[in-house]
Formats: C-alpha cells, sequence, structure tokens
C-alpha cells in the first residue's frame, strides 16, 4: 500500500520509526533525464522516489523534472554513520520510478549516502 511520507499513521508506525532512527543523517538525490545520447532533455518526466518499509510504500518524493530534464536536491534520510578507512559507507536504498504519458514506468534502486548527493542519470529511449 502506498502512504505519503507525511501521512500521519506513520508517526505510530515502529517499522517506520526504526527507519528513521537508522537513518538519521541526509542524503540528496539529482535526477538528470535525457535521450538522444544525452542531447535532449526529459521534460516533466514523473518522478516518484518510495522505500518499502514494513507493509506501507512509503513515498518520499514526487515531482516532475524541468525544462533541463532536472530534479536538483531531493533530500532523503540517509545513515549517518562515520566511516573507517576499510569499511563500505552504509546507506539506504531507494526505489526511483519514471514514468512519462503512455510510456511504461522504468524503476532503479538508487543509493543514498549521508552528506552526499547521488546522480541518477535516467536514459530515455522510450520518454521522447
Amino acid at each position: 500500500m502506498k502512504i505519503l511520507v507525511s501521512d500521519e499513521r506513520l508517526k505510530s508506525y515502529k517499522p517506520y520509526n526504526d527507519f528513521l532512527n537508522e537513518n538519521k543523517g541526509i542524503g540528496y538525490l539529482k535526477i538528470r533525464a535525457f535521450t538522444a545520447s544525452e542531447a535532449v532533455p526529459i521534460v516533466n518526466l514523473n518522478i516518484t522516489v518510495t522505500k518499502e518499509i514494513g507493509e506501507y510504500d512509503v513515498i518520499f518524493f514526487e515531482g516532475v523534472t524541468d525544462s533541463s530534464g532536472m530534479i536538483n536536491d531531493i533530500a532523503l534520510p540517509a545513515c549517518d554513520r562515520s566511516i573507517s578507512n576499510l569499511e563500505v559507507p552504509s546507506c539506504a536504498v531507494y526505489n526511483v520510478s519514471a514514468k512519462k504519458d503512455k510510456f511504461n514506468e522504468n524503476f532503479y534502486n538508487v543509493k543514498v549516502y549521508n552528506g552526499i548527493k547521488t546522480l541518477t542519470t535516467i536514459n530515455g529511449g522510450s520518454y521522447d
């Protein structure tokens, strides 16, 4: 069941609160959507960022790409853990869906790290 992050039911939902307690940092996501070998931006591409938490598919962001085919600075909860020299940094994984008009919806798994902007490029042969 899809549910907006602002939904009141999440405030008392233990799996969601556990997720927030484990992900006290903030990471950022930037979407770039292009076609024609990245020569032409995909304008008004519907982007939804979700994460499955317990029984809910929590919607953290919904929006459309701008005239440059981009959405910048989507702030998302991310692990706030220090990194030693040999450790792999901890991250939160989100699902990004991209859909426009009558074309098929495409899905991407995106890792978001605390204090880092993750760039996701959507190459849209089927969106132009």
